[in-house]
This record gives structure tokens, C-alpha cells and sequence, in this order.
């Protein structure tokens, strides 16, 4: 599907079975990834609408083996026997819950980078773009390099527009005020009888002599 100027593309979120065993839920993370103005909106020329019905495309978190049943017939590659990639299928796009969870050995940005980057990829594809190389060491890979299998000596990037302005960072919340609480009050100290003439100063070990409060 050719991207023009004017796109509207809805997809549809998955969920259900297909999200990871410790059921992470990935939808927050795709509509801030594709509304970025770095990502594929980044020029004006597309956006993306979530929808619950027919759409575009449907972004998946499936389970390795889930991922290799919709991805086999486009890629199948393996590390240690499971399936290892992410990839787009007509309208799935895929993203393996290992990857989503653990990175890539690879790829040497932060976790939340290579997230970004695997949905801006696989999206990239269903968008009609094509795998790039490095173009040189030291500079950000392409979105569309597959990163995920080595960088050629480029720097980790999980964005099309990455000159574009970052969105800016939500600010911190605000500290809870604690709550008030009652300061206990101190026992009225217990009268003491007035020493004797015989005994004309107090005895200090007197438990009976009044004394600052316990605390």
C-alpha cells in the first residue's frame, strides 16, 4: 500500500492471548510510538486511528511461537531453536514478545529505543519501505535497517524523522502532601507530695517526681 499525502490509516490494537505471559500491555506504548512526530507522522503526510473494527493494519505482541505461526511465511529465523524476529505479514505486524521484553543481543540502545524501533520497522514495511544499510559508521541507523540482527557499526535509531522534536517530557508529579496527624498528647504529669522537713530536697530517682514525657 503506497503511502500519499493525506493518509489516514486505521489499525486495530490486539490483545487477548497474544499478549506476553507476564501480560504486559503494549497499546500505550504503539499509540505514542506512531503519534510521535518522529515517527511515520513526522512529515505530514500520514496518521494513524486506532479502530475496533477492519483496519490497515494490527499491531500484535505475540508469544515467540504465535509470532513464528504469523511470520513464517515472510521470515522464519531462529536463535537456540525459538523464534527469534519481528516482522510484518500483509496486515499483522508483529512484534515477539521476547524482543519486546528482553531487547535484542545486538542492538545496543536502551530497552524502551528498541521497542520504539521494532513497531516504527514493522510498521515501515506495511507502509510499502524497504530494508537500508548503515551508511556509515558512527551515524543512526536507518529505522528500516534491520537492527534488530546487528548495527554495522551504526548508531541504535527507532525513528524515520529523528531531526523532528521529541515530544516534551510529561512533568514530574507532584509530591502527596502527608497527612496531618495528631501529636499525642502528653499524660498530665501526677501531683507529688511536698518533701518532708526531714527530707528537704527531692530524690531524683523518685519514679513519682514528675519528668519530661516520654516520646
Amino acid at each position: 500500500m503506497a503511502a500519499r499525502r493525506g493518509d489516514d490509516r486505521p489499525r486495530r490494537p490486539a490483545g487477548g492471548r497474544r499478549q506476553p505471559p507476564d501480560g504486559h500491555r503494549s497499546e500505550p506504548l504503539v499509540d505514542a510510538t506512531l503519534g510521535d512526530a518522529r515517527g511515520w507522522t513526522g512529515k505530514g503526510e500520514r496518521r494513524f486511528r486506532r479502530v475496533a473494527g477492519a483496519a490497515s493494519f494490527t499491531v500484535y505482541l505475540a508469544s515467540p511461537w504465535t509470532a513464528y505461526q504469523r511470520c513464517r511465511s515472510v521470515v522464519d529465523i531462529r536463535i537456540g531453536g525459538v523464534p527469534y524476529t519481528n516482522c510484518q505479514a500483509g496486515a499483522p505486524v508483529v512484534i515477539n514478545s521476547d524482543r519486546y521484553l528482553h531487547g535484542a543481543s545486538a542492538f545496543t540502545g536502551s530497552l524502551d529505543t528498541y521497542r520504539r524501533y521494532a513497531i516504527n520497522h514493522e510498521v515501515g514495511h506495511r507502509l510499502g519501505f524497504q530494508h537500508r544499510s548503515c551508511p556509515g559508521r558512527g551515524q543512526l541507523a536507518p529505522v528500516m535497517q534491520q537492527q534488530t540482527l546487528g548495527l554495522q557499526g551504526c548508531l541504535p535509531n527507532a525513528w524515520p524523522f529523528p531531526s523532528n522534536p521529541a515530544p516534551p517530557e510529561p512533568p514530574p508529579a507532584s509530591p502527596t502532601p502527608p497527612s496531618p496527624s495528631a501529636e499525642p498528647s502528653s499524660p498530665p504529669a501526677e501531683p507529688s507530695e511536698s518533701p518532708s522537713p526531714a527530707d528537704p530536697s527531692p530524690d531524683p530517682t523518685d519514679p513519682t517526681e514528675p519528668g519530661d514525657p516520654e516520646l
